[in-house]
C-alpha cells in the first residue's frame, strides 16, 4: 500500500475524527465557563464508568462479526449483524436491572431515582450508538461512518452554545440530557439509515457461535477493559485524594495532549479490516509495510503537536475558565505527550493481534502496564498529592507496555518498530516552532482569540512543509 492510498482510504475518517475531537474541545469550553472544573470532573467519571460497562458488557461477543463482515456475502450479512446485536443487547439489559435493583446500595453521583434513569438512559443508548455506527464502520463504507461519528459531538456543541451564548449557567443534569438527546438523534438517523442496507432479522447466536466469540473476543475485550484502566484509573485516584475539580483540570490536560491521539484510532478503523483481509490473503510482507507507514505517519503528526504544545499549553489551558490548580502545566503536557505517543504504538500494533487472531497475546503487555498504573498512582498521588505524578505514572506504564509489546511482535511475527525520515520531521517541528514565535513577537499581541489565530497559522505552516517532505515516503507494495 502505497502512502497516497493510505491517505486517501483514511480521508473521510480522519475528517470525522478531527472534527469530532475539536467539538468536544469547545465543548468542554463550554461546560467549564458555564459551570466549573468540579462539574465537569463529574462528568468526566460518570461518562468513562458508562464507557467501562459498555466494553466490559460484550464479553468478547461481535468478535466473528467484526472480522468477516466486510467480506460476508451479502445474503448473510444481516444474520451476522443482528445476531451478535441481540446477544449483546440482552446483556446490556441484565448490566441496567442489576443497576437499577442494586442502586441504593452504590454510592452514585446525585444518587437519587430521576439521576439513575438518566445514567441507564444514557448508558443504553451509548451500546446503540457504538452497535449502530460500527456496521457502517466494518462494512467498510466509511463515507457513512464519518458523518455519523462525530454527529452526537456536533449536537453537543450546537446545544451548549444556546447555553453559552444565553449566559445560561448549567449542572451535571444538563450536561446528561444534552449528551442524551445528541445520542438519540444519532442512533435514529443511524438505524434509519441501517435499515435500508439490510433486512431486520430478530436472532441470536447460537451456542457455538457464542463460545467462539468468548473464546477469540474476551481477551480483546479484556485488552479494552486493562486499557481503560491505564486512561482512566488515574482519574478515580484523583477523585478520591485529591476531588472532582482536580479530575477536570487533569481531563482537560489529558484531552488536549491525547488530541493527537485520533491518528491511531483514526488508523485502527482502517486496519482493522484491511489486515484481517490481507492475513486471510496471506499476504504477510503488506501487513509489515501498512504497520510501519502508519507508524511513521503517527510520528510524524505527534512531533510537531508536542513540541508546539510544550510553548502554547498554558494559553490554551487559559481558554477553560478562569479555575486551575497548582501544577506545572508544561511538564504535565510532556508527560502526557510521552505516554500518548507509546500509546498510540500500542494501539496501531494491536490491529496485527486482531488480524492474527492472536488478542490473547495483547493481555500481558496491557495487563503490566495497568497493574503498574494503579500501584503507581496510588502510590505517588496519595503521598504527593499533586496530579503531575498522575502523568508520570502514566508515561512509566505505557513505556513498558510498549516494550513488551514490541519485543512479542518481533519475537513472534518479525515486525519491528521502523520510522522513516524522522530526522526531516524533527527538523521540520523545530522550523514550526521557529516561525511561530516570529509571528508571535512581530504581529500578534497576547490575546485568546489572536493565540487561536497564531496556532492555526503555525499548524498552517507545519502542513505545508509535512506536504513537502511527504513525498519521501516510499513504500512497495
Amino acid at each position: 500500500m502505497n502512502i497516497v492510498d493510505y491517505l486517501k482510504k483514511n480521508f473521510f475518517v480522519g475528517n470525522s475524527t478531527f472534527l469530532q475531537k475539536i467539538f468536544s474541545l469547545i465543548s468542554i469550553l463550554y461546560i467549564t465557563n458555564l459551570s466549573n472544573l468540579s462539574t465537569y470532573g463529574n462528568y468526566v467519571i460518570i461518562s468513562s464508568i458508562a464507557a467501562l460497562l459498555l466494553g466490559c458488557s460484550s464479553f468478547g461477543i461481535g468478535y466473528n462479526y467484526m472480522q468477516k463482515f466486510s467480506s460476508t456475502e451479502f445474503h448473510k450479512k444481516s444474520q451476522l449483524f443482528f445476531s451478535q446485536f441481540f446477544t449483546h443487547f440482552s446483556i446490556i439489559i441484565l448490566f441496567v436491572v442489576f443497576f437499577l435493583f442494586f442502586k441504593s446500595h452504590i454510592n452514585f453521583f446525585a444518587n437519587n431515582d430521576s439521576f439513575s434513569l438518566l445514567f441507564v438512559f444514557y448508558f443504553i443508548l451509548l451500546f446503540l450508538s457504538t452497535q449502530l455506527t460500527n456496521y457502517f464502520r466494518y462494512s467498510e463504507n466509511f463515507k457513512v461512518y464519518s458523518i455519523l461519528l462525530p454527529l452526537p459531538i456536533f449536537l453537543n456543541f450546537i446545544f451548549l452554545s444556546y447555553f453559552y451564548f444565553t449566559e445560561h449557567k448549567i449542572d451535571l443534569y444538563d450536561i446528561m440530557s444534552v449528551m442524551i438527546l445528541s445520542l438519540l438523534i444519532q442512533v435514529i438517523i443511524s438505524f434509519f439509515l441501517l435499515i435500508r442496507k439490510i433486512k431486520f432479522k430478530f436472532s441470536f447466536l447460537t451456542k457455538k457461535e457464542l463460545l467462539f466469540d468468548i473464546k477469540n473476543g474476551l481477551p480483546f475485550r479484556l485488552n479494552f477493559l486493562l486499557t481503560t484502566i491505564v486512561n482512566s484509573s488515574d482519574r478515580y485516584i484523583i477523585m478520591f485524594f485529591l476531588g472532582s475539580k482536580y479530575v477536570g483540570f487533569y481531563s482537560i490536560l489529558f484531552t488536549i495532549s491525547s488530541f493527537v491521539l485520533m491518528i491511531p484510532s483514526i488508523m485502527t478503523t482502517i486496519l482493522q479490516p484491511t489486515l484481517s483481509r490481507l492475513k486471510i490473503e496471506n499476504n504477510l510482507t503488506e501487513i509489515k509495510n501498512t504497520v510501519q507507514l502508519s507508524e511513521s505517519l503517527f510520528f510524524s503528526l505527534w512531533v510537531p503537536f508536542c513540541v508546539g504544545g510544550i510553548f502554547y499549553i498554558n494559553r490554551i489551558v487559559d481558554f477553560f475558565g478562569n479555575e486551575t490548580v497548582f501544577v506545572n502545566n508544561q511538564i504535565v503536557f510532556i508527560l502526557l505527550a510521552l505516554s500518548i505517543f507509546f500509546n498510540g504504538l500500542m494501539i496501531i500494533k494491536g490491529n496485527i493481534y486482531f488480524a492474527f487472531t492472536e488478542t490473547q497475546k495483547m493481555l500481558k503487555p496491557i495487563f503490566i502496564a495497568s497493574f503498574l498504573n494503579l500501584i503507581l498512582n496510588t502510590i505517588l498521588i496519595g503521598f504527593y498529592k499533586s496530579i503531575l505524578y498522575a502523568a508520570l505514572s502514566s508515561l512509566l506504564s505505557y513505556f513498558i507496555g510498549f516494550i513488551i509489546f514490541q519485543y512479542e511482535l518481533s519475537r513472534n511475527h518479525a515486525i519491528y518498530f521502523k520510522l522513516q525520515h524522522y530526522h526531516f520531521i524533527i527538523l521540520s517541528s523545530m522550523l514550526m516552532i521557529l516561525m511561530s514565535i516570529l509571528l508571535d513577537s512581530l504581529f500578534l499581541l497576547n490575546t485568546n482569540v489572536l493565540t487561536l489565530v497564531k496556532i492555526v497559522i503555525s499548524g498552517v505552516t507545519y502542513f505545508l512543509c509535512l506536504i513537502t517532505f511527504l513525498k519521501l515516503f516510499k513504500w512497495k507494495n
